[in-house]
């Protein structure tokens, strides 16, 4: 029951604020540090960093890349110059960029920072994610051990096991050899045509040979087996005006195990006359 203001005393007026709502002051000055607090938070945006790039467009720089499983890995796979990929990620140290494999989409391979060229406009390598290859952990449960089923002896040889399967063999990695490349002609005029041709070896076969071509041209294409030479015709005709200079030609040489050879150059000059 609320006191007769009438009788109440000096003190008990401000006994009954306290009662009352003097005791909510310091819960409503916390509420408003606190909003404050967030507030400010907010705005300085410590709830939140910049998101990292996605992916960057690139082109691989060099001849004769071997693409690695991990930051300074192994080689899993083999990359012709010239060739556009997909950076995603890149190592802590950006020394390393990941990409798409432009041979098998489904595998994603590392290559040296150095040799991958970011397209103009595209985000910069060391605005990519960071990632790495997983690291092994140790099982500490005990795996189940399969019961030993004796192999019943062969009738009439008593006592008789067969043997055991030989182990698969290693895996081929000689690499083919270029033992010749060549242009003819090597001076070409106009849109004139000259044509590329390789004789490569391999302790297995050879099963294809590749070029890409820079300089006043660029582009990359297979050659064709013509009784034991691979061969390709190029030609090269541009719509936005003439153009002439060396083109560059890097050919190598595949087998069937995935092993490439060295890079073979191969100069050929074009001239243009109005």
């Amino acid at each position: 029951m609320s006191p007769d203001p009438s009788k109440l005393t000096p003190a008990a007026p401000a006994a009954a604020a306290a009662g009352g709502f003097l005791p909510w002051l310091p819960w409503i000055g916390a509420v408003i540090v606190v909003g404050a607090v967030g507030a400010a938070a907010g705005a300085l945006g410590a709830f939140g960093t910049p998101e990292p790039a996605k992916a960057s467009s690139a082109i691989v720089l060099g001849t004769g890349i071997d693409a690695l499983d991990c930051p300074a890995g192994a080689p899993v796979a083999h990359l012709v110059g010239g060739e556009r990929v997909l950076a995603l990620k890149r190592s802590d140290d950006s020394h390393y960029v990941q990409v798409r494999d432009p041979y098998d989409i489904n595998q994603l391979v590392w290559l040296s920072a150095g040799i991958v060229s970011i397209d103009k406009h595209e985000p910069a390598i060391g605005t990519l994610a960071v990632a790495g290859c997983p690291k092994p952990t140790m099982a500490l449960d005990a795996l189940p051990v399969a019961p030993v089923v004796p192999t019943a002896p062969t009738p009439g040889k008593p006592g008789h096991v067969t043997p055991p399967a030989p182990p698969a063999p290693p895996k081929e990695t000689v690499k083919p050899i270029i033992i010749k490349a060549s242009a003819n002609p090597t001076t070409v005029y106009n849109d004139g045509a000259t044509t590329l041709s390789v004789v490569a070896s391999d302790n297995v076969g050879v099963t294809g040979v590749t070029a890409t071509w820079s300089g006043s041209a660029t582009g990359s294409a297979a050659l064709h087996l013509v009784g034991g030479t691979w061969q390709m015709s190029f030609s090269s005709s541009r719509t936005d005006g003439p153009s002439y200079g060396n083109i560059t030609f890097t050919l190598v040489a595949h087998d069937a195990a995935g092993n490439a050879s060295t890079g073979a150059n191969v100069v050929v000059q074009r001239q243009f006359f109005g």
